[in-house]
């Protein structure tokens, strides 16, 4: 497989690697520099280099352009290793050493070019700053994993709300649909409301946070939370606080999109295979990179708010 056999297919190339071509410049563009930074020190496998790199003619990959494509399918479509080896007429174990390499050099392009999602929670506030934003979005996702062996390791990672094994990011999202923040990548048993509190996130005064129930007694010195009402045993919701709750679900469903955009790639989608090296939580901050670099060139436009921020002010 080679990017000359689908570069002219607008259609195939969308499906096979879920960006445009535009989009896959931009990000090669990006690609190539950090790989460029990457080899000047380091080998493919990782050793310390002698002499100066270059491609000659029987390399596995014969530019940059294909080297992105192949570990962009591999995330798109996250096929068996042994298939995407056959795919590129190589060995399942030269193909994994790919996939480990340019994933790393993924990560780092797209966290040099302010693309990647935030992980520290108590530099969110310079961010919101920085970028003008007011209203944040946030909630948790899992991935199903393998079940392990151990039967400890079981318990610490089955998800009693998912009934199955996996584990959990928050998201946090803004208006456009774009990634701010990402938690670490926690066990399925971990609730979502611990995840961010232990994230120690930083908010503005003017900042508005949107919460679903399962975030009920969080709060925050500066923000003004915004949560659904939660209904009480024994007692039913009134008119009121219903058309409330779907206002507020009008509002939250950016968040949903956003993360549906992330999960666009079946990696962060499909059950997950691979755990050497943090792989786990390093992909699914490249996903949700990729998907902030998609939407700079395809724009999401949503309605102002329903809910009025001022009822939730203290």
């Amino acid at each position: 497989m080679r990017l000359a056999n689908i570069e002219n297919k607008p259609t195939q190339f969308l499906s096979a690697t879920s960006f445009t071509v535009d989009e896959f410049e931009l990000l090669h563009m990006m690609f190539s520099e950090s790989f460029a930074e990457y080899m000047k020190y380091n080998t493919l496998e990782g050793k310390v280099r002698q002499r100066s790199f270059t491609i000659r003619k029987n390399s596995i990959f014969q530019n940059t352009k294909d080297m992105l494509l192949f570990i962009v399918m591999y995330m798109k479509n996250y096929p068996l290793q042994e298939y995407q080896a056959m795919l590129f007429k190589i060995y399942q174990p030269k193909a994994n050493m790919y996939i480990h390499l340019f994933t790393k050099i993924i990560q780092k392009s797209l966290k040099d070019n302010k693309y990647a999602p935030l992980r520290i929670g108590k530099n969110l506030n310079e961010k919101l700053t920085e970028l003008g934003i007011k209203d944040c979005y946030c909630d948790g996702t899992e991935r199903e994993i393998t079940r392990s062996t151990d039967y400890e390791l079981q318990k610490e990672y089955y998800s009693g709300k998912s009934k199955k094994h996996t584990v959990k990011n928050n998201v946090m999202s803004d208006n456009t649909g774009r990634v701010l923040h990402l938690s670490d990548t926690c066990k399925g048993r971990v609730h979502d409301k611990r995840i961010l509190d232990e994230s120690n996130m930083t908010f503005n005064d003017d900042t508005i946070l949107f919460l679903d129930t399962g975030y009920k007694g969080f709060t925050d010195k500066k923000a003004t939370i915004i949560m659904p009402a939660k209904k009480k045993k024994g007692q039913e919701l009134t008119v009121e606080e219903k058309a409330e709750n779907k206002n507020i679900s009008s509002d939250r469903v950016k968040n949903e999109h956003t993360m549906s955009g992330v999960k666009r790639l079946r990696i962060v989608k499909d059950k997950l295979k691979v755990w050497a090296n943090n792989f786990h939580d390093t992909i699914m901050e490249i996903c949700c990179g990729l998907h902030n670099l998609r939407i700079e060139f395809r724009k999401w436009n949503y309605p102002e708010l329903k809910t009025n921020p001022q009822n939730y002010k203290s």
